[in-house]
């Protein structure tokens, strides 16, 4: 395999910018198809995210992005360009959202081939020129010293943290040239031109005897007659036949052929991609990234594991994680905080904090490891545990107002009271 090396400095990042994806059209499928999660986010069904037209997305939504993790996560996305091109330049986008547990990706690697069957001949990697803020960016970097290629394949995104939502791939280049074909059928005929040569000065030996000066001249008369008669019969029959012929056989069976194989033979061998995100050995990473944190018991080890396994409201509730009962067709589930929206935080039991300008969204389990900003949280510390959890997790009256940040509920018409967060800001007595 050829590397495609490029220079970090000509890397260009472009924010909320227009893509005309119409550079180089193409179709795409995946290695592994991604499964989504949460009610619709984060799949591509219908294979149009990357290469749809117009504005790059600027917020996440079930229609505009697709997510990459940094374990198991690699869909090997594969546009097919549909003729053979020369490529010059690649540009992806992708989407941040931090409140969601959503960052710039770290790192993307990306390979060229020229034949379906072949291995990939061309890689390329860019690992600088990504921003962090909120929104949509995209990063572009130069390949034009890759060969001709008709396959270029999404290989590996790996996110600057847990999670990254790519959203569109933008390839620039041209259709590669036509004439080379002919050129090169010509050069291998000129061989027969030169061996009739001899046939001529052989069949007539009166030309060499006229004159010495008359033998130069057989040449000459041989040439321009084979050129002009072998370009005009090689190029008008090569782009006739090639430009009719690519679209109508390619446009027909990109859809038919791609999305009956992909379908059958990638659902099987996904998990949701929630699952291989919380991999974490130690307890303050796996909180601090919104997943659930089983300490050691006798002969088991301890474990991390995503929210989403969570299948009872209670113990959903009580590891930090947000419970969604079920309605109509979707089933219930249990999700992290940090896939919260940073504006509905408060409102499902997380705490929304800000740090280096970003707002995220973490769960009160998170804090555990400090009770000042469990406290700043409003949420309920348990010092016998060392433990933070929701105020809504306390069901004493007594307890509830133990708490600095949380305060009693009265129940109405015989309904039992509630724990539930203080209102206002919270002055703390202790450091």
């Amino acid at each position: 395999m050829s590397n495609g090396p490029f220079s970090t400095a000509s890397v260009v990042e472009k924010s909320n910018r227009e893509l005309s994806v119409a550079s180089i059209p193409y179709t795409y499928t995946y290695g592994v198809t991604p499964q989504g999660c949460c009610g619709g986010y984060y799949d591509d069904p219908k294979l149009d995210i990357f290469n749809r037209k117009g504005n790059i997305p600027t917020y996440i939504s079930k229609t505009d992005g697709v997510e990459w993790n940094r374990v198991g996560a690699d869909y090997e996305l594969v546009a097919d360009l549909g003729d053979t091109h020369s490529i010059t330049e690649l540009k992806v986008s992708y989407i941040v959202n931090s409140g969601w547990g959503k960052y710039a990706p770290k790192s993307i690697t990306m390979k060229g081939k020229l034949s379906k069957d072949s291995d990939w001949t061309y890689e390329s990697t860019v690992s600088k020129g990504f921003a962090t803020g909120r929104g949509g960016h995209s990063v572009s970097w130069p390949v034009s010293n890759w060969g001709n290629v008709q396959y270029i394949q999404l290989s590996e995104v790996i996110p600057s943290r847990p999670n990254a939502v790519m959203s569109r791939l933008v390839v620039y280049g041209s259709k590669a040239p036509t004439t080379k074909s002919p050129s090169a059928s010509f050069s291998s005929k000129s061989p027969s031109v030169s061996s009739k040569a001899p046939s001529f000065s052989s069949k007539s030996p009166s030309f060499s005897s006229k004159s010495p000066t008359e033998e130069p001249s057989n040449p000459p008369t041989l040439f321009p007659t084979e050129e002009p008669t072998a370009e005009p019969t090689e190029e008008p029959t090569a782009e006739p036949t090639e430009v009719p012929t690519a679209k109508p056989t390619e446009v027909p069976t990109a859809k038919p052929t791609e999305v009956p194989t992909v379908t059958p033979t990638d659902v099987p061998t996904v998990t949701p991609t929630e699952t291989p995100v919380c991999k974490f050995g130690k307890l303050k990473l796996c909180l601090t990234g919104g997943c659930i944190w089983t300490p050691e018991k006798r002969n088991k080890p301890a474990k991390c594991t995503p929210c989403s396994e969570e299948k009872k409201s209670k113990s959903c509730v009580k590891n930090g994680c947000v419970w969604k009962d079920a309605k109509g067709r979707k089933p219930a589930e249990c999700s992290a905080c940090a896939d919260q929206k940073t504006n509905q935080c408060s409102k499902k039991g997380c705490v929304k904090t800000e740090a280096k300008g970003e707002t995220t969204c973490t769960s009160c389990v998170s804090l555990s490891t400090s009770k000042t900003k469990c406290f700043q949280g409003k949420c309920a510390y348990d010092i016998k545990k060392k433990a933070c959890t929701t105020c809504g997790s306390v069901t004493k009256e007594k307890s509830c107002d133990e708490q600095k940040g949380c305060a009693w509920k009265p129940g109405k018409k015989g309904k039992k009271g509630t724990c539930d967060r203080k209102k206002g800001k919270i002055v703390l007595d202790f450091e």
